[in-house]
């Protein structure tokens, strides 16, 4: 049941502070609070859409890298799902990934070059590198997994990544950890040609796909070898169960998507002590989805705990602190459909809109 449940929430988000939503200046309510979960309000804030189309775009990642990039994950080719990029302000994609399936989750490290995702060319979902400062194949980091490795973030020195991994023994998914070199390492062995059929159905695409373009080898100077790899374990040695995976700036934390009670909230994890923190969620109301803000503090997405159906996407966003208390509320800025994937950049919240078609958009949020 974990699974299944987890699994739509992979492919699918007065006063005026600095960041320009309501202030709600008391606490957020407790746990067992019968009150609304946030200040309603917030619908007048004007709205950029950034991608065009009827193709389904997911996943936005941004980074300024000799000008301001947005990565994302789009159908548009007709073949599953693959990994595009465009400059904001302009319609041009340029596509970057072409292996067999479907290619999600695009997270770009702090200094522009390292392009990770998760792929499941081999029949289970994968993590992969692709540097982007040179042509070729994507590297696949995960060559040892036989279970599904999703969601991969950066850490902020470019070292590390942290993704999700399903466990059969557990019957759960943990958070993994991957260290990486900064030097060039061994060529990967490439990943066997019949692997066993996936499990992970996220995403169904009902279309023929066309064959994988060739591209050259990648050198080996473009290729970074895999430390190691572990799963990340609390104060009391049992892995950290999650989704969603996201390091805090600092680099000392990660944010993630935890089951409780059947539902979904908020949870971080510290490295250096291995605890971690519930953040306060009201009764009636889920958290899923959290990506930490520059300035250290997480947005999330809110669900209505009645939408069962729903948990892929939320009706509104929230920002808190470490300690768990909501400052503001945004209800879906679109003002219909559904939201999914926030993630801040440079004073503005993107997100992908489900309201008949699957965009990207943004808000400021000065």
């Amino acid at each position: 049941m974990i699974r299944w449940l987890s699994l739509l929430s992979l492919v699918l988000g007065g006063c005026v502070s600095y960041y320009g939503l309501p202030v709600v200046r008391q606490p957020g309510p407790a746990l067992d609070s019968e009150e609304s979960p946030y200040a309603q309000g917030a619908l007048l804030i004007p709205v950029t859409r950034h991608t065009q189309g009827l193709s389904r775009d997911l996943h936005p990642c941004l980074v300024d890298d000799g000008g301001d990039w947005l990565y994302f994950a789009s159908d548009r080719d007709g073949r599953g799902f693959d990994i595009y990029r465009q400059r904001l302000g302009y319609h041009a994609a340029q596509r970057l990934t072409h292996l067999d399936g479907d290619e999600l989750w695009p997270r770009v490290s702090r200094d522009g070059r390292w392009l990770s995702f998760g792929g499941n060319a081999r029949g289970w979902w994968d993590i992969y590198l692709l540097d982007l400062q040179a042509v070729g194949e994507p590297q696949l980091v995960t060559p040892d997994a036989r279970e599904d490795c999703v969601q991969p973030t950066w850490s902020p020195d470019g070292s590390m990544l942290c993704h999700a991994a399903w466990s059969a023994a557990l019957d759960d998914w943990c958070l993994c950890g991957i260290s990486l070199s900064g030097q060039p390492g061994p060529e990967i062995p490439k990943s066997p040609l019949n692997g066993r059929p996936t499990e992970f159905v996220a995403l169904e695409d009902r279309r023929e796909r066309e064959p994988v373009r060739g591209a050259p080898a990648r050198p080996r100077e473009h290729l970074r070898q895999v430390v190691s790899r572990w799963r990340l374990l609390s104060a009391s040695g049992t892995p950290v169960a999650g989704l969603h995976p996201d390091f805090a700036p600092d680099g000392l934390r990660v944010a993630y998507q935890y089951a409780r009670g059947g539902w979904f909230t908020v949870r971080v994890y510290d490295f250096s002590t291995g605890l971690t923190t519930t953040l306060n969620s009201p009764r009636g109301y889920g958290a899923i989805q959290p990506r930490f803000m520059a300035d250290g503090r997480i947005l999330f997405l809110t669900v209505n705990k009645a939408q069962t159906g729903l948990m892929s996407s939320g009706d509104g966003f929230a920002i808190t602190d470490l300690a768990g208390q909501a400052f503001y509320d945004l209800r879906n800025p679109l003002g219909r459909g559904r939201v999914t994937d926030p993630v801040e950049y440079k004073g503005r919240i993107y997100f992908g809109g489900i309201d008949g078609s699957e965009s990207l958009y943004s808000v400021a949020v000065r």
